[in-house]
């Protein structure tokens, strides 16, 4: 779901959009019918962006809701039959979100945030109250989302199941420093074959945010995002086997798996290609290939503002060193003229 993907999105500003279209035009004639009048639906939708704001990590007790869930249902279909796509998006996931709230709960809200210094495989009795209820939250998520194929009529919704909302809170996590928080997300994510969060756990047990490093475990998410297509995945994986990190360094894998993101645009895995073909690691050498690949890896990188911009342009000037000026001028050339494949070459 693209909204998902946007760095600085927040539920509460998107509820706040969602309610100010309650005061737009006249009532829609594909409206739902309701008995809540326009006041109500908007400021109910208003404070629960606010909830989950505050407690946007945890299981709430269903008293908590603004209005019963039901017509907290209903207010969002009505507000969904009003939406642009970006909206619509937007308010199904407002939507799936309704499985956080359950009865019996209590006053307090059951978190997934870990104390800081816990390590989740060592002390999941911290979260064992939280886990007795993620089946519960994930099997309504998947109800609510059959719920909503079924209203919207669309033939493949974004919210398809649990590991997309799951994935969304682990994102949230990352933005507010939480790693702990974001790591069990991913995992839950992961088990229902979310892509991205397989992925994102690949890069955490390789840096040790939220996880005690385990390039073991690294590997192991990485592959199964990479073999999917993630670009992230497999470029890291590349790395991982360029430094026999959780398996011995074979760099006829990792050429495999950086072309693979390289030519589809990803600066790190262009950067860590053209060192690959400087070298003859895994590759014939090629220092032609090599220049307009750190040519294309520092383009990318000034486009991303990243640091690593000096880095790949001193490379480059390595390769140059050892270059004719006919074959830095070919070099060049192709890195004007290349586009992104959607299947690399083999060479």
């Amino acid at each position: 779901m693209a909204l998902r993907d946007q760095p600085d999105y927040y539920l509460p500003a998107t509820c706040n959009l969602v309610a100010r279209m309650f005061g737009w035009g006249r009532p829609k004639s594909n409206r739902p019918s309701s008995d809540l009048t326009p006041d109500a639906m908007r400021d109910a939708i208003v404070r629960y962006g606010s909830i989950m704001e505050r407690h946007g990590t945890a299981v709430l007790d269903v008293s908590l809701l603004p209005l019963p869930k039901p017509q907290m249902k209903q207010a969002f279909r009505i507000a969904w039959g009003d939406a642009d796509t970006f909206m619509k998006n937007a308010i199904e996931e407002a939507y799936v979100f309704l499985a956080c709230f359950q009865e019996g709960v209590g006053d307090k809200p059951i978190d997934c945030r870990l104390p800081s210094g816990t390590v989740p495989e060592k002390d999941m009795a911290v979260l064992e109250p939280w886990l007795r209820w993620s089946k519960t939250v994930q099997s309504e998520m998947e109800m609510l989302a059959t719920e909503l194929r079924e209203f919207t009529g669309r033939p493949e919704p974004d919210l398809d199941d649990a590991g997309h909302a799951f994935a969304s809170r682990g994102n949230k996590c990352i933005r507010d420093d939480d790693y702990a928080g974001a790591t069990k997300w991913y995992l839950l994510a992961a088990g229902e074959g979310n892509i991205q969060a397989q992925s994102q756990l690949g890069r955490l047990y390789s840096i040790g945010e939220g996880v005690p490093v385990d390039y073991a475990e690294a590997v192991k998410w990485s592959r199964l995002a990479a073999e999917q297509g993630d670009t992230e995945a497999q470029a890291h994986l590349g790395g991982l086997y360029i430094k026999g990190q959780g398996v011995p360094v074979d760099y006829v894998e990792a050429v495999k798996w950086c072309r693979k993101a390289a030519y589809k645009g990803h600066a790190t895995a262009q950067m860590l290609l053209g060192g690959m073909y400087h070298n003859g690691d895994g590759v014939k050498r090629d220092l032609v290939r090599s220049y307009m690949l750190f040519t294309l890896a520092a383009s990318g990188f000034a486009a991303a503002k990243s640091d690593n911009v000096n880095k790949t342009t001193s490379l480059r000037d390595i390769v140059a060193a050892k270059m004719t000026p006919e074959e830095i001028a070919k070099a060049q050339d192709r890195a004007r003229n290349w586009r992104p494949e959607v299947k690399p070459s083999g060479n």
